[in-house]
C-alpha cells in the first residue's frame, strides 16, 4: 500500500540537548524507525509519500506534454473556471531563501559556501527528479509557470498541475501561503468539476485528483487545527466507502486504506497513540490480506507504535506474527525482520545485543542511513562516544548525498559533537558545509542546533 509527512514515525526533534538519557522501556526520542525521511511505505501521509510524490508527480506533468485532446464543453463553464484558476493574481510570490540558507549566509564566508544545488526544470522528466531531491522551490515554481500556460478548457490537466502547486507549497512549510491558494479553488466537490457535467466521454466521476482531496483534508492540522483535519478525513473515509459500494470497489478500498493511515498519522501527531494504534488494528482487521504479505509493513509499524507506548508484549506479539507470515524470505523482508528485532532489544535496553543486530544489517546495506544512525545511538548508550561519533562522520563524508535527507542522524552527530567538544560551533558549521550542496527545501535546519 502507498502511503506524510507527514512522517508517521518521525524522530523526535524536541528542545532537549541530550542525547544521553535513562533507558525506558521504550523507544528513546533519538531512535529512528522509519525510513530517513519516512516510516513505511504503507503508513505515510497519502499527499507527503515520496512514491506518491514522484507517481502523482509523473501524472500531473505527464498531462503537460502538449498532447491533451482539446474538448468542448456544451457551455462556457469550464473556459470560465479554467480562466480563474490560471490567472496569474490566482498565486502568491513565495520565499526566495529558507532558514537553511540563512544559516549558511551567517556562518560561511562567501568564498567557502558550497554551491547549493536549487535546481529547474525545463521538462516533465526534470521535474520528477526534483521531485525526488527535495527541491520543491523549483517544483512549486514550476507549476505555477504550466498553469497559467495551460489551455483553460483543460480542467482535469488544471487540476494535476494544482496538486502538484500546492503539495511543493506544503512541502516548504508554507502552510498558510497553500491555504489562501486552496481557498481559490473553491469546493472541491461542485458539480462543475466532475466529468459528466462536461459531457465528457467515457470519463466519470470527479476531476479533481484524489491526492488533492486528502491535501485539502490535512491542510488544517499542519495550521494547527488538527480536530478539523480529522473531521475532514472522516468525511473522506465515509465518501470512499460509499463510493466502493457503488463502483469499482478495489480502486475506492485501497483509498479508504490509505485515509485510515493518514488519520492514525494525524493522531499521532496529536499524541493520541491508543487511538492511532485503534486505527491500524482496525486496518488490519478489515482490510488485511489473508496470507499477510501486503500487511507487513503496517503490522511492522504497529509494533513500532506499540513500543513508543512501552507495551514491549503487544509489539513481540506483532513481530511474531511478521516472521510467522513471511514466506518469501527476500533481502527486504529479512531486513525488517533484523531491523524489528534491534528495536525490541532498544525498547528493553539491551545496548550490546541491538548493535550487534544492527551491525549485520549494516554489513549487508552500507546505506542504510537508519541502521547507521541508531548503531550510532546504541554506541552512546554502551558508553562508546568516540565509536558514535565516527560512524556518524564518516557517514556525511562519504554519503553527503543521502545525509542530507537524513535530519535525525544530523542532528544527532551535532549534539554529539555539543557533548565532545566546547564551544563545539566550529564542527556544526563543518557538518553544515559537508551536506549543503545535497539538502533539499525540505530540510530542517533546526538539526544543525546552530542559532
Amino acid at each position: 500500500m502507498d502511503n506524510n509527512n507527514n512522517d508517521l514515525f518521525d524522530a523526535s526533534k524536541d528542545d532537549d540537548d541530550s542525547l544521553v538519557d535513562t533507558a525506558p522501556r521504550t523507544l528513546p526520542d533519538n531512535v529512528s524507525i522509519g525510513s530517513p525521511s519516512t516510516a513505511s511505505p504503507s503508513v505515510r501521509s497519502l499527499a507527503l509519500s515520496p512514491e506518491d510524490e514522484r507517481r502523482t508527480t509523473r501524472t500531473s506533468i505527464s498531462m503537460s506534454r502538449g498532447n491533451t485532446r482539446q474538448r468542448a464543453s456544451s457551455d462556457n463553464t469550464a473556459a470560465l473556471i479554467g480562466h480563474h484558476l490560471t490567472s496569474s493574481t490566482a498565486f502568491y510570490d513565495i520565499p526566495v531563501n529558507d532558514a537553511f540558507s540563512e544559516l549558511v549566509e551567517r556562518y560561511i564566508p562567501p568564498d567557502q559556501r558550497p554551491q547549493r544545488n536549487v535546481g529547474s526544470a525545463e521538462n516533465p522528466e526534470g521535474v520528477v527528479n526534483l521531485v525526488s531531491n527535495n527541491m520543491w522551490r523549483a517544483v512549486a515554481r514550476y507549476a505555477r509557470q504550466q498553469l497559467v500556460q495551460s489551455n483553460p478548457n483543460e480542467l482535469d490537466q488544471i487540476l494535476q498541475l494544482w496538486h502538484l502547486r500546492l503539495l511543493a507549497l506544503t512541502k516548504l512549510g508554507l502552510y498558510q501561503l497553500a491555504s489562501a491558494e486552496m481557498d481559490k479553488l473553491g469546493d472541491l466537490n461542485r458539480p462543475e468539476l466532475t466529468y459528466e457535467f462536461h459531457n465528457i466521454p467515457d470519463h466519470y466521476g470527479s476531476m479533481v485528483p484524489f491526492e488533492l482531496h486528502v491535501l485539502w483534508a490535512c491542510l488544517p492540522a499542519w495550521l494547527k487545527y488538527p480536530l478539523v483535519s480529522l473531521e475532514r478525513l472522516t468525511m473522506l473515509a465515509v465518501h470512499c466507502k460509499k463510493m466502493g459500494a457503488k463502483s469499482a470497489p478495489g480502486p475506492w478500498r485501497q483509498r479508504e486504506v490509505q485515509v485510515y493511515l493518514v488519520t492514525a498519522t494525524q493522531m499521532m501527531e496529536m499524541n493520541d497513540l491508543v487511538g492511532a494504534a485503534n486505527t491500524m488494528e482496525m486496518v488490519l482487521s478489515q482490510f488485511g490480506t489473508k496470507d499477510g504479505r501486503e500487511d507487513m509493513d503496517v503490522l511492522s509499524a504497529l509494533g513500532r507504535l506499540y513500543l513508543q507506548l512501552g507495551d514491549v508484549e503487544a509489539a513481540e506479539r506483532v513481530y511474531g506474527q511478521i516472521e510467522k507470515d513471511a514466506k518469501d524470505q527476500n533481502t527486504t523482508i529479512l531486513e525488517t525482520i533484523q531491523m524489528n528485532k534491534a528495536f525490541l532489544y532498544i525498547a528493553k535496553g539491551e545496548w550490546r545485543e541491538a548493535a550487534e543486530v544492527l551491525q549485520k544489517v549494516l554489513d549487508n546495506n552500507k546505506e542504510n542511513l537508519v541502521v547507521v544512525n541508531n548503531l550510532a545511538v546504541c554506541q552512546v548508550y554502551m558508553g562508546q562516544l568516540s565509536a558514535a561519533i565516527n560512524l556518524l562522520s564518516t557517514m556525511t563524508l562519504q554519503n553527503p548525498t543521502s545525509a542530507g535527507t537524513c535530519e535525525t542522524a544530523v542532528m544527532n552527530l551535532c549534539t554529539l559533537y555539543e557533548l565532545r567538544h566546547d564551544p563545539a560551533t566550529g564542527k556544526k558549521v563543518d557538518v553544515m558545509k559537508q551536506v549543503a550542496r545535497w539538502v533539499g527545501d525540505s530540510f530542517q535546519a533546526d538539526c544543525i542546533k546552530l542559532q
